[in-house]
Parts: C-alpha cells; structure tokens; sequence
C-alpha cells in the first residue's frame, strides 16, 4: 500500500499542510528542524509523491519535451544523459522525440503540446531544400512555452545550447601550428558561406569552422587555404561528407600552398581523406596531418586513429535542461556557449 501524506506528517509531528510545503521546496517557510523531521520521516517511509495531484496542484504536466534531429543520431545516447542529469531530484520527466523529416518533426511537436509539455527542448531538424519548422517553433515561443534550442539555430531569440565553432576553428589551427605546420588547408562544403551575414539557419556552423579557422590563420601571418566540394544532401549526408573527403585528396595535394595539414569539417571527410592517403601511399601524418570535428567512435578505431575535436554533447544535454527548469520558474536565463576538447591521437 503507498505511503501518504498524512503518514508522513503523522510521524513528523507536523500538519498535512506542513508535510506538503516542504516537500515541494518551500523550507524558507518552517524552522529547519521542521524541515529536516519532514524530509527524515519522507525518506524513512519511502514516500513516493502522487503526481498527478500535485500536477493538478500546480497546474503543471512535469514534463519536458525533448526533440531531437536524427542528423545528430550520433550525439543522442550522450545528450540525453546530460538531459537527465540536469533534470536530476526535480519531478520532472522527459519525453523523448527523434525525427528524419520537417513533417515528423512537426508531429512529433504537436504530440509534446498535445501532452502539454512544461517546456521544450528542440534540436531542429533542415530539409534538402534548407527549409526549417522555424515559423511552428516561433509560434510556440510566442505562446510562452519555454524552449531552449540545441546544435542548432534555427529558431530565432531561442534561448540557446551550442558548441563554440569559432574556437574549434582557432583551438585547431593552434595546434598544428605547434606541430610546425605552417600551410594549413580548411576542407567544407560549398554552402559554408551561406550564413555570412545572419550568423543563423542552415550551415551556421560551417560558417562559424570557417571563420574561427580564418581569422586565427591570418592573425598568425598565415594565408588561409579554403579548398570546397560540392554540398549534397541526397543518399545521406555521412556518405556525402565521407565521399567528398576521399575526393578532395586530389585537390589538397595539387594545391600550389602545398597543404602539410587539413582541419576537415566534420569526421567523415577526415576518415574519407585518411582512406585516399592509404589508396595513394602518402603518409599520415608524416606527409599530410588530418584533424577533424566531433569524435564520433570510429574516430578511435581507423588507423591512423584520429586527431579531433570532441563535440560536448553530455554537457549540452545537462546545461539545456537546467536552463529550462529556471524558464519555467520564470527565471532570467542567456544561451550557453560549450567549447569542445581536441582529442590529440596519431593522425595530427
């Protein structure tokens, strides 16, 4: 049979109304030894609140919506133990939505609202075409519904949780000029300029790579050496990246720079230029040094294993949610930005 309130209070000595301030965190109201017989008494009965009252109580459903890009599937494990991390002792409990397409995406939103969600967590997704659920996602901004947006910015005065590109770029380019290299190529995509002047919605993050890579190029009297390929997003985008990165060789080495070292965009143009270096006999990193961006788990096991930029999606996953349990409290809150950590292994 469940504990109650009641008991509780019984054997704290306390009224029912007592019991039930202080373990829902009003002990500024009660002398700390009222407290403290409370919350004794609640731990030694194994008392085990209903939620459902206190939902009705307050009005609140304890729930977090939290939906997430399956072009991040990579990142999810890691984020959602960061999410239940920042959740931590509160009531609160996360629903948790995965979605391929602008149309599942916008689905599975209309389920969290339909469960009415105390706040949202949104990893947004982007179609082949650049289109975003941005108009949806303002709309239930506008309706005061918290929500905090992850590896993205596509929902414009969101309160966000991202990673610093910029740094990654610089903190790159630091390195290797450490290691003596001195023409230094950047490997994106041919979009990695869309984001110029916005500095949001599609391919931000190239832009931010970019400019980090750069502008710590040129303040070290170094000249930047961008080399591009085309962007496609049809048959998977892990596949392009991977493609395009084995492709490329051609170019790096063609170059009249004469590149010594490559910071790739992402991982899977990395493991893409490292399996043409081992189809053409030119030496990693003796010859050519390759670093890359996310530290996905192959990242440990291709040979030579690579030099790489660890993305912190666990520390993401816990900041969003401790930001949006202070939104709800209708705290003031500012976005996070998240540096991530060069993993230094044999490629760089």
């Amino acid at each position: 049979m469940a504990v109650t309130l009641k008991a509780v209070a019984g054997r704290a000595e306390v009224s029912v109304a007592t019991a039930n301030q202080v373990l829902n965190g009003f002990v500024d109201r009660f002398a700390e030894s009222t407290c403290e017989r409370v919350q004794v008494a609640a731990r030694d009965l194994e008392y085990v609140p209903n939620m459902a009252a206190r939902s009705l109580q307050k009005q609140r459903s304890y729930l977090i919506g939290v939906l997430f890009s399956d072009a991040n599937a990579s990142l999810f494990s890691e984020f959602t133990h960061g999410v239940m991390q920042g959740i931590g002792s509160t009531d609160y409990s996360p629903i948790v939505f995965s979605h391929d397409s602008l149309r599942t995406e916008a689905k599975c939103l209309e389920r969290c609202l339909h469960r009415k969600v105390d706040g949202l967590i949104v990893g947004a997704g982007i179609d082949e075409a650049g289109q975003t659920n941005t108009d949806f996602y303002s709309k239930v901004m506008a309706s005061g519904l918290p929500l905090v947006e992850v590896f993205g910015r596509f929902v414009p005065e969101a309160v966000s949780g991202n990673v610093d590109l910029k740094q990654a770029g610089k903190m790159v380019v630091d390195h290797l000029r450490a290691a003596g290299h001195q023409s230094i190529a950047h490997l994106t995509h041919d979009r990695y300029d869309v984001a110029r002047h916005s500095g949001i919605g599609p391919h931000y993050d190239a832009w931010e790579m970019f400019r980090g890579y750069e502008q710590t190029m040129l303040s070290s009297g170094l000249t930047p050496v961008l080399i591009t390929h085309p962007l496609r997003l049809t048959g998977g985008f892990s596949q392009s990246c991977y493609e395009s990165g084995y492709a490329s060789l051609r170019s790096i080495m063609a170059h009249p720079a004469k590149p010594s070292a490559v910071f790739c965009y992402n991982d899977d143009q990395a493991y893409g230029l490292i399996q043409a270096c081992h189809d053409e006999g030119i030496a990693v990193p003796d010859r050519l040094a390759i670093v890359g961006y996310g530290d996905e788990k192959l990242a440990r096991i291709i040979r030579p294993r690579l030099t790489t930029l660890r993305r912190p999606s666990r520390e993401t996953g816990r900041r969003a949610s401790e930001l949006l349990l202070r939104m709800i409290e209708k705290e003031t809150v500012e976005s996070v930005t998240l540096e991530p950590e060069l993993m230094v292994r044999e490629s760089a």
